[in-house]
């Protein structure tokens, strides 16, 4: 049995952060430095936008050292976990508002289920080098369906 608790991993929680402009704009605070950012990435050295259409898979990876922060801007996408260990699976529907973590060591694979696009941006503490060995590819999803 796995000592893997994909809950606290992931880690999803709402990010309260939005103010409505008397004008019709938007300001939205991703994160706070100090409040969690620097104190799971240490530093950030990578941040992104990333744009997933209906259906659309991304990851099918796993880290050895890096730590992604990932906030869902617009839409939502189902996470898949892998224990690389144990094969112990996870999944849970995440949401627009709302913060992920994506440690290291464990597999992951984002598949947006909505029925828009889905928008988010990313905060890691290593940029992505495509030779690096930091990344190895770890297949969660199979052609576009969950575990």
């Amino acid at each position: 049995m796995s000592q893997i608790n994909f809950e606290d991993v992931l880690k999803v929680r709402p990010h309260a952060n939005r103010i409505d402009k008397p004008d019709g704009g938007v300001i939205i605070e991703v994160v706070r430095g100090g409040d969690s950012l620097t104190r799971r990435l240490g530093i950030v050295d990578q941040n992104n936008i990333a744009v997933i259409v209906p259906g659309g898979v991304t990851g099918n990876h796993v880290h050895q050292v890096k730590y992604e922060m990932i906030y869902i801007y617009t839409g939502e996408l189902t996470v898949y976990l892998q224990d690389v260990e144990t094969g112990e699976r996870y999944s849970q529907l995440v949401r627009e508002g709302h913060l992920f973590d994506l440690p290291p060591r464990i597999a992951h694979a984002l598949q947006n289920t909505g029925t828009g696009n889905c928008t988010l941006i990313e905060y890691a503490n290593l940029r992505f080098r495509k030779d690096d060995g930091d990344v190895k590819r770890h297949k969660i999803i199979e052609d576009g369906r969950g575990p």
